[in-house]
């Protein structure tokens, strides 16, 4: 679980939300790049409980998927994971954890990880007026995938603050991977190896 130390951390801190389902390396990329680019302090990966707009396609438990991320980030500075939402359980509304961890950390520079799919549809995210004054966003493009700010629809208080991060080589991606595990296929290249470890130990994606 993320520490509630304050102080050291009391700087810019990056939130990463998501399914993480499994978490695979591109995840970790992501991550690794966010903090390089925009000088994070920490990165806090969020697992949800359930999402409150996609389903995933027979998704791992939550606990698992929390366990895993743990797992990936294991041994890698500055990263840490939180079981805020797991621990809530029900529908993982992200207001709520941007709340929390900005009641936590009062002083951060907050910013909010979003891939490129979900910052299109944020306008719609539930109480997407109340982020303003709490968080920035942050966009995350693929390779070659060009984000134009015209075409994100947000409140201007967050629009206003609003930055993209381009050119991120994402290969992997969480269908793909189940389809392999089941297949029993060679997950090189796509998990951690721990991760790999636990997803086979506990038979998961079967």
């Amino acid at each position: 679980m993320f520490s509630s130390t304050t102080g050291k951390y009391d700087a810019r801190i990056g939130l990463f939300p998501g399914t993480f389902d499994p978490i695979h390396l591109g995840h970790v990329e992501i991550a690794r790049i966010a903090q390089t680019r925009l000088g994070l302090n920490a990165v806090i990966f969020v697992p949800n409980c359930t999402p409150p707009h996609k389903q995933p396609v027979n998704p791992a438990p939550s606990i698992d998927r929390y366990c895993m991320v743990q797992l990936a980030v294991l041994d890698i500075d500055n990263f840490f994971v939180s079981d805020y939402e797991v621990e809530a359980g029900g529908i993982s509304y992200t207001i709520n954890t941007v709340k929390y961890f900005s009641d936590l950390y009062p002083t951060c520079d907050l910013r909010l990880l979003v891939g490129s799919d979900s910052l299109r549809e944020m306008h719609g995210w539930y109480a997407i007026e109340e982020y303003a004054g709490l968080v920035s966003i942050v966009g995350i493009s693929r390779k070659g995938e060009i984000i134009q700010p015209k075409e994100i629809v947000l409140p201007d208080g967050l629009k206003a603050d609003l930055k993209i991060i381009e050119g991120i080589n994402m290969p992997q991606s969480s269908t793909e991977i189940k389809n392999r595990i089941r297949q029993k296929s060679d997950l090189d290249g796509y998990l951690d190896p721990l991760v790999e470890r636990y997803v086979r130990k506990y038979e998961l994606y079967q």
